[in-house]
């Protein structure tokens, strides 16, 4: 009986270690734009512009930025007609255990238009990817995300009111 007891004691410890890996900082190695990366930029041509996560607590914000660059230097650069497009989004624990994880997958989306020109400086950046027009009026859309579908085309017409059978 003891070892049955000692046994699973055991695979429960093992199950939960299994569900809550330790987090390491180490691993993830933050990117930086170079002085010279900027200097390549053409002004005119569209960018989407990634910034560093930024942690607080148990959520982590991610901010991208669409837009058409106006200049470029070696510490900054500055983008127009610009769209902006964060997420925050938690690192729970909690992410890991299921029925519970519903509760903290996403806390927030959204996105807004710049009315001025944005500034961003090197720092702030993690990555530019040059995009073309099409693709920033795809980005520069805004969007909503459900997660179930709905299919409201049923293939049902509406039945006049004189009371003839509906045509099909």
């Amino acid at each position: 009986m003891m070892r049955v007891l000692f046994t699973g004691l055991m695979l429960c410890l093992l199950t939960g270690c299994s569900l809550f890996p330790e987090q390491t900082q180490s691993s993830q190695q933050t990117r930086r734009v170079t002085a010279e990366e900027l200097r390549l930029l053409q002004p005119g041509q569209w960018y989407r512009v990634r910034l560093h996560d930024l942690k607080s607590g148990s959520n982590v914000s991610r901010t991208e930025y669409v837009g058409r660059l106006q200049k470029a230097d070696d510490d900054s650069l500055t983008l127009a007609a610009v769209s902006m497009h964060g997420r925050n989004e938690s690192i729970s624990v909690l992410r890991k255990v299921p029925y519970l994880s519903r509760l903290v997958k996403n806390t927030g989306v959204g996105g807004q238009e710049e009315p001025a020109p944005k500034t961003l400086s090197r720092d702030q950046i993690q990555q530019i990817e040059p995009i073309s027009a099409a693709e920033a009026a795809e980005l520069k859309q805004p969007f909503e995300r459900i997660g179930v579908d709905f299919d409201f085309a049923t293939g049902t017409t509406a039945v006049s009111n004189s009371g003839a059978s509906p045509a099909k």
